[in-house]
């Protein structure tokens, strides 16, 4: 197993008009190395499966689970990506997170 955190530096958001629920967010690492990218689909869509190729995680979600992604990457800082993948590069773990913060930290 190979466990993979990363910073996300910044992120690129794309929203398709022409089709009901439908967007991409594009994240990157501070070297501009683009990390990834989170679809998100209907939530009746048909579940396509996430993978990780090329050092690159392409992850598949519901459209339902967009405002909290959208939500960390514009209000947290910093934010990760985790990945555990097992030897024959199949995806096993991804989560995005904050680090330990303060409670009652609040709005500055």
């Amino acid at each position: 197993m190979t466990h993979i955190s990363k910073k996300i530096a910044s992120y690129y958001c794309s929203l398709y008009i022409l089709h009901d629920q439908m967007a991409d967010i594009t994240v990157y690492a501070d070297d501009n190395e683009n990390l990834g990218t989170i679809h998100f689909r209907a939530d009746n869509a048909i579940p396509i499966p996430n993978q990780y190729t090329d050092n690159r995680l392409t992850l598949n979600l519901k459209w339902n689970s967009m405002s909290h992604i959208l939500d960390l990457l514009r209000n947290e800082n910093p934010v990760y990506i985790h990945i555990t993948i097992d030897d024959s590069n199949v995806l096993n773990y991804i989560s995005i997170s904050t680090q330990q913060e303060p409670v009652g930290e609040g709005e500055l």
